[in-house]
C-alpha cells in the first residue's frame, strides 16, 4: 500500500497542471520557466528618465498569457509625466496596453489620465509607449503604471529578482482593484519632460524696469559680449535667452521686426579680469548654441506696463553646461540685418548715482576786475560702489589769482564788510578744508572763472546723508581793500548711495562682427532672462 500511494504521487507530480491564479493576480503554472535573455535589460530607455525601478534585469517574470490589469504605483518627482516604458524579456511578440492613473495616498488607481501601447518583438528591452501629452505632478503626489495583455502574449513587466513593490490587480472583466501585494518585483521607467526654469540678470530685474535702455547689439552687424557676474554659483543647462522692449519709452517707429543673421557662444569669464579682447575673456572654450537667422519681433508699440515681456526668444539648438564657477558669458557675432534702425532693448547702466541738492547763501562780492559778483556753486555726488565726488565751481574771481573753495560743517552766518557793494556780506562756512582751483591753483586768465576737477572722491560712509555742508570760495583780490574777495555761501547736501552696479559687463564692436577688440564697460548690460 505504501508503495501504491508513493507510486502514485510521483505520477501525480510529473503530471501537467493546469494553470492556478493566484491571490495576488498571477497564474502559476510549473510547466512554464521565465526566458533568461542574454544581457541586461533598458538599452533603450526613454531620454528625460525621471523615475525608474528593476529596469536593469535580465529576466522577467513569465506570465505571458495573463489577462489581468496590474496597477503598480509610484511617486512623482514633480515634473510633468510625458511616457511610460516597460520593461520585457519576452521572445514571443505581443501587446501591452501601459497606462497613466491618478491614485490615491495608500497608492490605489483611482481613474485613466493617459492611455499608450507597447509591441514586444524581443527580449532584452525596455519598450516605451508612445509620448503623451503632458501630466503635471507635485513632488511625492501617487501615481500608477497600469499595464494588461492586448494582443498575443508578453511576459509581464517584472523581474525575477530584484527590489519588489506593491501592485494591484483585476480581472478584465472587473473593476475593482484587489490588493496591495508586495510579491512583485515590477520594471518600469517614467519619463518626465524637462521642468522649465527661467533667470533674469542683472538679478532682482525679473519684474523691474532696468534703469536704462540700449539698441546694442540688435540693429546692427556686431561683436558683442555680455556677462552676468551675479549668476556665480547658479549651475545651469541653458537652453536659450530672451530679452525684452524698453518698457518706458513710447512708441518707437523705427523698432520694427526683423530678420538677424548670427552666432551666439555662451561659456564662463572672470569678471574681475575681463579685458576688451573677446577671445581672451573666455575660460576654455565657449559652445556655439546658435547659428541661423533669429526672428526678431515688432517693438514699436509702448508695453502696456513696464516692465515688457520678455518676447525676443532664442532657443539654442545646442544647450551649453554653465558651471556657475565664474559669470556667464554669451556673445553674438551678427553678420547680416534686414533693419538697422534703433532697437530699444530693456536695460541696466552702472548702478546709477545721486546727486545731492545745493542752495545759494547771500550774495557774494564784486572783484576789481569784475562787474558781476563772485558766484560759486558746490555738490555732491554719490555712486553705487559708494564714491562720492566733490564739486565746485566759481564765476568772478579776480582774474589770474589764487582762488579755493572752504568747506565746513558749520555756518557761522558772520557779518563781514569786505566789500561796499555787498554790506550784507557774511561768512557761510567754518572752512574746515579748503580746495584749490585747478588751474594751478588759480581762476581763469581770461576771465576769473575756476572750478575744483572731477576727480576728487571719497568713500561714502552710513550717516554723511544727515550732514550739513557749507562751502564759500575765496580769491585773491590786489585792488580790494581787504585783498581778498569771497563769494556767495552754498549750502550742500550728500546723498546716500544707489543699489551697487551689478557685476555685468559688455564689450561691443558696432559694425565689425570680425573685430578681436572691442570697448568694455562694466556695470551695463541688456537685462536678459536664460531658459534653462
Amino acid at each position: 500500500m505504501r508503495n501504491l500511494i508513493a507510486t502514485s504521487a510521483a505520477v501525480l507530480l510529473a503530471l501537467p497542471v493546469a494553470s492556478q491564479m493566484l491571490p495576488d493576480g498571477t497564474i502559476f503554472n510549473p510547466n512554464r520557466a521565465p526566458v533568461t535573455a542574454s544581457g541586461g535589460g533598458g538599452s533603450n530607455l526613454p531620454t528625460g528618465t525621471c523615475y525608474q525601478q528593476n529596469m536593469k534585469c535580465s529576466t522577467t517574470f513569465g506570465n505571458a498569457t495573463n489577462s489581468n490589469w496590474f496597477a503598480t504605483p509610484f511617486s512623482a518627482t514633480g515634473a510633468p509625466i510625458i511616457q511610460i516604458a516597460i520593461l520585457s524579456t519576452s521572445t514571443s511578440k505581443g501587446a501591452r496596453a501601459v497606462e497613466l492613473w491618478s491614485a490615491d495616498a495608500a497608492g490605489k488607481p483611482i481613474a485613466a489620465l493617459r492611455k499608450g501601447s507597447v509591441t514586444v518583438v524581443g527580449p532584452a528591452k525596455a519598450y516605451a509607449a508612445k509620448a503623451f501629452a503632458p501630466v503635471a505632478t507635485k513632488a511625492g503626489q501617487k501615481f500608477c503604471v497600469v499595464t494588461y495583455l492586448t494582443a498575443g502574449s508578453a511576459d509581464l513587466p517584472a523581474c525575477t529578482t530584484g527590489t519588489k513593490s506593491i501592485h494591484y490587480w483585476h480581472s478584465k472583466t472587473a473593476t475593482a482593484w484587489n490588493g496591495p501585494f508586495t510579491s512583485l518585483s515590477w520594471s518600469f521607467a517614467i519619463n518626465c519632460a524637462a521642468v522649465v526654469k527661467k533667470t533674469v540678470s542683472p538679478v532682482g530685474y525679473a519684474k523691474v524696469e532696468g534703469n536704462s535702455n540700449n539698441t546694442f547689439p540688435w540693429y546692427s552687424t556686431f561683436n558683442y559680449m555680455q556677462g552676468h557676474g551675479d549668476l556665480k554659483n547658479k549651475p545651469m543647462l541653458v537652453r536659450g535667452q530672451s530679452h525684452r522692449r524698453d518698457g518706458n519709452l513710447g512708441n518707437f517707429t523705427s523698432a520694427v521686426a526683423r530678420s538677424t543673421t548670427c552666432e551666439i557662444f555662451v561659456g564662463e569669464s572672470d569678471f574681475d579680469k575681463v579685458t576688451g579682447t573677446f577671445a581672451t575673456n573666455w575660460i576654455g572654450k565657449p559652445t556655439s548654441v546658435f547659428k541661423g537667422v533669429v526672428k526678431q519681433p515688432d517693438w514699436v508699440t509702448k508695453p502696456v506696463a513696464a516692465p515688457a515681456p520678455f518676447n525676443f526668444n532664442i532657443m539654442y539648438t545646442t544647450p551649453a553646461v554653465y558651471t556657475g564657477k565664474q559669470a556667464l558669458t554669451w556673445q553674438v557675432v551678427i553678420t547680416a540685418i534686414s533693419a538697422t534702425t534703433s532697437y530699444p532693448g530693456d536695460a541696466v547702466s552702472a548702478g546709477g548715482a545721486s546727486s545731492g541738492t545745493y542752495t545759494m547763501l547771500g550774495k557774494g562780492c564784486t572783484a576789481s576786475d569784475q562787474t558781476r559778483t563772485m558766484d560759486l556753486r558746490c555738490y555732491f555726488t554719490t555712486y553705487g560702489d559708494k564714491r562720492v565726488r566733490h564739486y565746485c565751481y566759481c564765476y568772478g574771481s579776480f582774474r589770474d589769482q589764487p582762488a579755493v573753495a572752504l568747506m565746513g560743517f558749520k555756518n557761522p552766518n558772520v557779518a563781514l564788510p569786505l566789500c561796499a557793494a555787498t554790506p550784507t556780506m557774511k561768512l557761510y562756512t567754518t572752512g574746515d578744508f579748503s580746495f584749490a582751483s585747478q588751474y594751478a591753483g588759480k581762476s581763469r586768465a581770461t576771465d576769473g572763472y575756476w572750478n575744483t576737477g572731477l576727480n576728487r572722491y571719497f568713500k561714502y560712509i552710513a550717516g554723511m546723508d544727515k550732514i550739513p555742508v557749507y562751502h564759500q570760495g575765496a580769491s585773491i583780490d590786489p585792488k580790494a581793500a581787504y585783498k581778498v574777495t569771497l563769494s556767495n555761501g552754498v549750502s550742500s547736501s550728500i546723498k546716500a548711495p544707489p543699489p551697487p552696479p551689478p557685476p555685468v559687463y559688455r564689450v561691443y564692436a558696432r559694425g565689425a562682427p570680425t573685430a578681436t577688440s572691442g570697448s568694455l564697460a562694466k556695470g551695463y548690460a541688456l537685462v536678459t532672462e536664460f531658459t534653462h
